[in-house]
């Protein structure tokens, strides 16, 4: 059974995920600490925004299709989604 509003939040946080994961990334590249946070506080910043990302987003995404898999409307899935979408920027410009 395809899960279309399922599949789009699935997209738009694939692309959301992978810049959060890249930024511990360039900042570990640009400073040469390959383990931990270094003591720097813009690494330990990137590292939270990602595994807050990877701590909730997978769990709510099997919920989302779940709900979409027992016919919640595409208005409610949507108005979740949105929801979870706006949480996630909130987070990431917050922290």
């Amino acid at each position: 059974m395809p899960l279309p509003v399922t599949a789009l939040y699935l997209a738009i946080f694939a692309v959301f995920g992978a810049t959060l994961a890249a930024m511990p990334g360039i900042i570990r590249g640009s400073s040469g600490i390959s383990v931990g946070d270094g003591g720097r506080a813009d690494l330990l910043v990137a590292m939270r925004r990602h595994g807050n990302f990877v701590e909730y987003v997978p769990y709510f995404m099997v919920m989302l299709a779940a709900l979409e898999l027992n016919g919640t409307s595409a208005g409610t899935l949507h108005a979740l989604g949105l929801l979870m979408l706006v949480s996630r920027i909130l987070h990431a410009v917050g922290i």
